[in-house]
């Protein structure tokens, strides 16, 4: 039983090798099979988006306002999702004891289907675990 079972793991492996996997499903499982970077401080959202093939959806990345700062992508967008544009704004603090709020908006347009995560991390340059990161998963359907 034990050999048998060697066998047909050594035939999935093989068949992993000869048939790899394409570009975006490499790298689909890339992220979710690769950890996040964190620390006990490091805040981690989750928010589902629905969007409809060939229409546009908004992703909304909210954080303190603090210097040096900045959201960037941790992943690549999915295969048919392109950048539209990028809007950020500053709520002012309600008293001086609390932090602004930063508010950076990307717009984006779908044009095929499918189940993926985009990742932003809100880091500084070199923090190799960031302060927040907000994973979208993402489901493009049909009209």
């Amino acid at each position: 039983m034990k050999a048998a079972g060697r066998g047909l793991f050594i035939l999935a492996a093989v068949a992993l090798l000869a048939f790899p996997a394409s570009g975006a499903e490499a790298a689909r499982r890339y992220i979710t099979e690769r950890p996040l970077p964190t620390t006990a401080s490091t805040d981690v959202r989750e928010t589902a988006i629905e969007a409809e093939l060939d229409g546009d959806f908004t992703l909304t990345l909210e954080a303190p306002a603090l210097p040096g700062y900045s959201w960037s992508l941790y992943n690549s967008l999915p295969p048919g999702g392109s950048l539209i544009s990028v809007s950020s704004t500053q709520r002012q603090a309600v008293s001086p004891d609390v932090t602004p709020t930063a508010v950076e908006t990307r717009s984006f347009h779908a044009s095929s289907t499918g189940r993926n995560r985009i990742i932003f991390r809100y880091a500084r340059p070199g923090d190799e675990a960031p302060l927040i990161y907000v994973i979208f998963s993402l489901n493009v359907r049909l009209k």
